[in-house]
């Protein structure tokens, strides 16, 4: 798909849905400025019942703390919604390492590749 551009070099890539596996591939940073965008896409994915929400950060050049806290409600209402979510980011990845220190690693599955999310579903 078309990647779409949202705020301050924000851009979410929305990959086709795959036997229930939705993707969101985020690149740039997600602050303050990008929640409103993430909010809405991953409310529209989930509107649509996924076995599984994606959200790919392989590729997120920056996490602030308002970036944390929206990825914490996305985790929210997949909860509410019954809807499996994880995250991918390398260990590695400098976005690993913010999840972490923010303490939300214990909220999400995080993954190093969709591969590893999909063989833990089994």
């Amino acid at each position: 798909m078309t990647p779409q551009e949202h705020t301050g070099g924000f851009v979410v890539i929305d990959d086709p849905p795959e036997n229930g596996i939705y993707r969101l591939r985020l690149t740039g940073g997600l602050d303050a400025t990008a929640a409103p965008s993430l909010h809405a896409l991953a409310r529209e994915q989930l509107a649509a019942s996924p076995r599984l929400l994606a959200l790919d950060l392989t590729h997120l050049a920056r996490l602030t703390s308002a970036g944390a806290l929206a990825l914490a409600d996305v985790a929210e209402w997949a909860g509410q919604a019954d809807i499996a979510l994880c995250l991918i980011a390398p260990p590695a990845h400098p976005v690993y390492d913010a999840l972490i220190a923010v303490d939300l690693g214990e909220l999400f599955e995080v993954h190093p590749d969709l591969t590893s999310a999909l063989a833990d579903m089994r």
